[in-house]
């Protein structure tokens, strides 16, 4: 009888972890597939426009660097999963049948505010970091286009005031940018700072959450550091564009914009790891 006894209580521990793992295992697949569902549009048009011949197939590297710290976070956390599912769990599946579309990042965003509002430590850093991520897809594929003359305006009129502390003959309309009967730029949303500035900030949190727990003030501190490095460096790049058709076919090159991308990688490692060295020290 006893060993009986035994026998059924270990098996009902053993139930219990099982049921806790598969448990903790649902709000992963949900975030995760919300993810994918979201990338859909944006894989599938890469592989209409250039095949396989894109690394990442037109993914940012900074998101799926995103996708792996908070699932890596969500998972090495005590408290995951919720007491109990519901409509949230219900409303979420839903939105990952919806075709991809802003649908899909505002539903995965809204569960993972909903996970880090029950949620604590590792894992509210994990669901945080997903909202972010909802959050920069959004404003990459819609936001920004939507306030794409206003953002491109503003863009080219600090090209304009920065260049003409050079030259007399620089004129500015709109979002374009140059001389009145020569060489000038348009500047695109693709080309603007506050296109790649939210990837930017991402990237460092990310880096610097996979390394260790952070200060919200000192992480805040570096990311301000990093997003001035980045728009000066990045007005200064359009400001070389705009300089002559010379100048414009050295940094629009595939060498120049690998240089750019190597500068954010850089500002995202550099800034990501010394927030988390800083709270180690």
């Amino acid at each position: 009888m006893t060993s009986d006894a035994l026998k059924a209580g270990r098996n009902l521990v053993a139930d219990s972890i099982v049921w806790s793992r598969s448990s903790a295992t649902v709000p992963l697949l949900l975030l995760v597939g919300g993810c994918v569902n979201g990338f859909t549009a944006r894989v599938g048009e890469t592989l209409s426009d250039n095949g396989f011949s894109s690394l990442f197939l037109g993914i940012s590297p900074v998101y799926l660097l995103t996708i792996v710290v908070a699932v890596h976070l969500l998972r090495s956390a005590t408290a995951v999963a919720p007491s109990s599912y519901g409509w949230p769990e219900v409303l979420t599946l839903l939105g990952l049948l919806v075709p991809p579309s802003t649908v899909a990042w505002l539903t995965t965003g809204s569960y993972a505010a909903y996970l880090a509002r029950k949620s604590r430590d590792g894992a509210r850093a994990g669901a945080l970091l997903i909202v972010a991520l909802a959050l920069t897809a959004i404003w990459s594929d819609a936001g920004i286009k939507w306030l794409a003359i206003p953002v491109t305006s503003l863009e080219a009129k600090l090209v304009a005031s920065l260049i003409g502390l050079f030259r007399d003959d620089i004129v500015q309309v709109g979002n374009v940018v140059g001389q009145a009967n020569g060489h000038s730029l348009i500047i695109l949303t693709a080309c603007a700072s506050l296109d790649g500035l939210p990837r930017l900030l991402l990237g460092i949190a990310s880096v610097a959450l996979f390394l260790g727990p952070v200060e919200a003030r000192r992480l805040g501190v570096a990311m301000a550091i990093a997003a001035t490095l980045y728009i000066a460096t990045n007005l200064i790049r359009l400001t070389f564009m705009t300089w002559s058709a010379d100048w414009y076919a050295i940094v629009h090159s595939p060498t120049g914009a690998n240089i750019f991308d190597l500068f954010g990688t850089a500002l995202v490692l550099m800034f990501g790891s010394s927030v988390a060295a800083r709270h180690r020290s």
